[in-house]
């Protein structure tokens, strides 16, 4: 149960009920969500989508149409910790934090993660796994990708991994993967090392492989699946092929 509660600010509250912030996420709706086409108003939407057509339509000057739901896709990275670590009297426990950093006089003014040489500093040593997803407005998402960052020479050698970045094709690394024999779409497991040989940076070398390897395939398997194009095939300037990225 709940015993107590944070009253929002005057600056939130004005952000949720503001007027100009319902046009700024309309503007931006209408931003990504529509393009240049010759095709016409689709007769099965409701009247509001209707009316929105006609607005672009009148602001733009040139016919425009909206992007179809698969081809609306938004990609994003979340974060695990993954640690384990030793008590000092010799039980095993799993540990998160330093000592430290959870007295109650600490709490939210210091971080649990700490790079300093201190005694208990070395429960605080893991794998920061990043998972990358990419989901489109229709339900539909990309293969799963898993990311181990940070890794040493020793753990990811230069003499077997010169640009220290590592990919591993996982069949079977998919939702519902370990429940349902027929799910045997494939994953990846990428390895990147703290230091690289390239001038690159380690994010800028992953989303390099991810577009043109992870969210491509991504495309072309909704583009073969809902409107039958062959992959690798020539697709027309339309809505019925354009997909875009936010």
């Amino acid at each position: 149960m709940t015993k107590s509660t944070i009253h929002k600010t005057e600056t939130r509250f004005a952000a949720e009920t503001s007027l100009r912030s319902t046009a700024a996420y309309l503007a931006t709706v209408i931003a990504n969500h529509f393009i240049p086409s010759e095709s016409e108003i689709p007769n099965d939407i409701g009247p509001g989508a209707k009316e929105l057509h006609n607005i672009v339509n009148k602001f733009f000057k040139v016919p425009m149409c909206a992007l179809k739901p698969q081809y609306v896709t938004s990609t994003d990275d979340t974060a695990v910790f993954a640690i384990e670590g030793i008590i000092k009297d010799g039980q095993n426990e799993w540990k998160r934090v330093s000592s430290s950093a959870v007295k109650h006089s600490e709490r939210a003014t210091r971080s649990v993660f700490t790079t300093e040489e201190t005694e208990d500093s070395f429960i605080c040593n893991g794998l920061r796994i990043k998972l990358t997803f990419t989901f489109s407005a229709a339900g539909t998402m990309a293969p799963l990708v898993m990311r181990i960052t940070r890794l040493s020479e020793t753990e990811l050698p230069v003499s077997t991994c010169p640009d220290g970045f590592l990919m591993v094709a996982v069949p079977g690394l998919c939702v519902g993967g370990s429940v349902d024999p027929r799910a045997n779409s494939t994953g990846y497991i990428v390895f990147t090392r703290k230091s690289l040989a390239s001038s690159v940076s380690i994010d800028r070398m992953f989303f390099n492989w991810y577009e043109s390897t992870v969210y491509k395939q991504l495309i072309e398997d909704q583009r073969q699946f809902y409107d039958g194009c062959q992959p690798d095939a020539a697709v027309s300037n339309s809505n019925s092929h354009c997909c875009v990225v936010v």
